[in-house]
């Protein structure tokens, strides 16, 4: 994907649709989304432009839901899983039993991340204990998220990445 061209910024547009309606499809369910197995698809079959929609992702989110410090931890973690999807394409590794550990390593950094930026806004005083006891309120949050988004991708990122690789070839991107 060199240079922008109508049809790369439109998918770029529906990529970030896509990015924003996952979210929302499944902000019912605590901890369970699709947003990770997007960002993961996208840097695997798109490069690094994928980082754009991650980006208009991230502000469309803090405009919607009110920006805080977690539309940083968005952008690191998503850009994160990007970056970490693009590398992993340059090898052609698909296989769940990579790519499942992998997102579930990224996701339990998610939740490291999250603790540590909610907690380093209150100050350092008995920095520690507030991060453990943060990080340990959500536990069980953290759990479901690792598990869903490894079974996620698991079960369907083989398939959707040579689906989106066919239609990006067909689509000559």
């Amino acid at each position: 994907m060199k240079g922008f061209t109508a049809k790369k910024i439109a998918v770029l547009a529906v990529m970030t649709a896509l990015l924003v309606c996952g979210k929302l499809a499944l902000n019912f369910i605590p901890n369970v989304e699709v947003i990770t197995l997007f960002c993961a698809l996208f840097g695997y079959v798109f490069g690094l432009w994928a980082l754009l929609p991650v980006a208009v992702f991230c502000l469309l989110s803090g405009a919607y839901w009110g920006y805080n410090i977690w539309v940083v931890t968005y952008l690191i973690y998503f850009s994160a899983v990007v970056t970490v999807f693009w590398l992993l394409s340059k090898k052609s590794i698909d296989k769940p039993y990579v790519t499942s550990p992998i997102v579930a390593l990224l996701t339990f950094g998610f939740g490291i991340l999250d603790a540590f930026m909610v907690t380093i806004l209150s100050g350092f005083d008995n920095f520690l204990y507030r991060f453990g006891f943060y990080y340990g309120n959500g536990i069980v949050f953290v759990i479901i998220h690792v598990m869903s988004n490894a079974v996620i991708v698991a079960l369907i990122f083989s398939p959707l990445s040579k689906l989106l690789q066919k239609l990006k070839l067909e689509m000559e991107i």
